[in-house]
């Protein structure tokens, strides 16, 4: 077992399989986590980042949430003809990626270096939602 695959499976908690593959963006369908075919397949801290946070997004059950929201909205919203389900879920997945950084940054300590090395996020992100300690500010 590839060592991309041993740590999806330590921040997911579940038994999820690692694919890289062509014309994607990091993300997860809830059993596999999807990565681009570009990025390097040996364990950087770019890779550690998105892994992290994709596995998180599997750990906390970022789709049932999505999916239990939906569940709230007006039945008006839910059958209107023009209603794009896929902005809906874009919205949904800005919101949750905020939730799962700050939860990863929560809980290792260590995660911040690790996040700011790939710019994936600032400094003032992981000023604002936790310290390297895992304690929220």
């Amino acid at each position: 077992m590839r060592e991309i695959e041993i740590l999806g499976r330590h921040f997911s908690d579940k038994d999820v399989q690692v694919k890289f593959i062509e014309n994607t963006t990091p993300k997860t369908n809830g059993k596999e986590i999807l990565l681009p075919a570009d990025m390097p397949q040996k364990v950087a801290p770019s890779v550690l980042a998105v892994l992290m946070h994709e596995s998180y997004h599997i750990k906390k059950a970022s789709r049932q949430m999505e999916q239990g929201v939906k569940k709230l909205m007006p039945p008006r919203i839910k059958t209107y003809k023009n209603y794009d389900f896929g902005v809906f879920h874009d919205i949904m997945n800005i919101v949750e990626d905020v939730r799962i950084d700050r939860i990863v940054l929560s809980d290792y300590k260590g995660a911040k270096r690790i996040i700011q090395e790939t710019g994936k996020i600032s400094c003032r992100f992981c000023d604002c939602f936790g310290n390297d300690r895992g304690n929220r500010v």
